[in-house]
């Protein structure tokens, strides 16, 4: 599978390095200042990083969601992989502006590092919930770097779980399969005639897959996209991980 290029292709460069390479210190504090804006806390009003439930086997970040909401409304979610710096709230964009978030952080303003998205198009379908979650691979390593190194076998295996809690509720997400693709080439699928007609565009996906993990007919498929460079002068890793189970 690839992803459509209008979605992401224009905005996933890796634009920090370059920047700061030709720039000043005062180039230099206004990117840690995009950065600051575009790594929030999950309860910012407490000043610090609660995590929830300790004797849970997974620990989410215990997230302030009316704050949030009160913020942002777009905000619908918020993802973490443990044992990385992916902490993110999650914005879902809308078909008046879909690529909006790419360049503009979870309060609305400009910043290059953009803000995690759900695709507009993602969502319910009538034979499962298929959705697609964007976000930018930065030279400094923050934002969805950490999901391009899912092409290595050995950190996939070191980081097979990802957290994706909503107001409602909490996911536990297993990592599956991981495609990288040519982003020249991207376009997405959500229709389908029917169940069978899903599992066996997910098998085709999963034959396709550089890293497999395990494969899941778990209808609740989550892909996360960001840029990378394994292969393609213009890539993208696309990390397939279903829930199975809530926490």
């Amino acid at each position: 599978m690839t992803l459509e290029r209008k979605s992401f292709l224009a905005g996933c460069a890796v634009v920090l390095g370059g920047l700061l390479a030709a720039g000043s210190a005062g180039v230099l504090a206004l990117y840690l200042r995009f950065k600051e804006f575009a790594n929030p806390a999950p309860s910012p009003e407490d000043g610090f990083y609660v995590v929830g439930d300790k004797d849970a086997l997974w620990q989410f970040p215990e997230v302030d969601w009316d704050y949030w909401q009160y913020i942002n409304p777009s905000v619908s979610a918020w993802i973490n992989i443990p044992n990385t710096d992916v902490n993110y709230p999650v914005v879902q964009a809308n078909q008046f502006e879909p690529t909006f978030y790419l360049t503009h952080d979870v309060y609305r303003n400009w910043n290059p590092y953009g803000c995690p998205y759900l695709d507009w198009q993602s969502g319910i379908s009538e034979w499962g919930h298929q959705s697609v979650v964007f976000g930018h691979n930065m030279d400094d390593g923050s934002m969805f770097a950490p999901l391009a190194r899912y092409s290595e076998p050995s950190w996939a295996d070191d980081h097979p779980v990802i957290l994706l809690q909503t107001p409602l509720l909490k996911k536990v997400l297993h990592v599956g399969f991981v495609q990288v693709v040519d982003g020249q080439k991207a376009q997405k699928r959500f229709e389908f005639a029917s169940s069978e007609e899903y599992l066996e565009w997910l098998r085709s996906q999963h034959d396709e897959a550089i890293v497999r993990l395990g494969f899941y007919d778990s209808p609740d498929l989550y892909i996360l996209c960001t840029c990378s460079n394994n292969y393609y002068a213009s890539e993208r890793t696309l990390v397939f991980a279903f829930a199975q189970e809530d926490a």
